[in-house]
C-alpha cells in the first residue's frame, strides 16, 4: 500500500471511531442503521476509485481541479439540510462542538 492509501486508511478508521459514538448518541440511529450508513460509505468510496480515473481522464486539468469544490461543497450542504429536515431538533451536533459552545 502507498503512503498516501496508508494514510487514506487511517483517517477513515479515525472518521468511523469519532462517527459511531456521535450516530448513535446524538443522531438516536440504531446499531444496524449505523452499519449501514458505513457499509454505504465504503461502497462509495470503491465506487468513488473506479470511477474518478475515468471521469478525470475525460477533463483538461484545469476543469478537474474546479469540479472538485464546485460539486462538493453544494452536495455537502444538501447533507446538512437533509439532515435538519429528517432529525430536526433532536440534531444537536453543533451544540456539541466545543468551538460553538463558546
Amino acid at each position: 500500500m502507498s503512503g498516501y492509501g496508508r494514510r487514506l486508511a487511517a483517517w477513515a478508521g479515525n472518521m468511523q471511531v469519532a462517527y459511531v459514538p456521535h450516530a448513535i448518541r446524538m443522531l438516536g440511529l440504531s446499531v444496524g442503521t449505523v452499519g449501514l450508513t458505513l457499509a454505504t460509505f465504503g461502497a462509495g468510496m470503491i465506487v468513488g476509485a473506479l470511477a474518478a480515473p475515468h471521469i478525470v481522464a475525460a477533463m483538461l486539468f484545469g476543469r478537474a481541479i474546479q469540479v472538485g469544490p464546485a460539486v462538493s461543497v453544494p452536495v455537502a450542504a444538501g447533507f446538512v439540510v437533509q439532515a435538519a429536515l429528517i432529525f430536526g431538533s433532536r440534531v444537536r451536533t453543533l451544540q456539541a462542538l466545543p468551538m460553538a459552545a463558546g
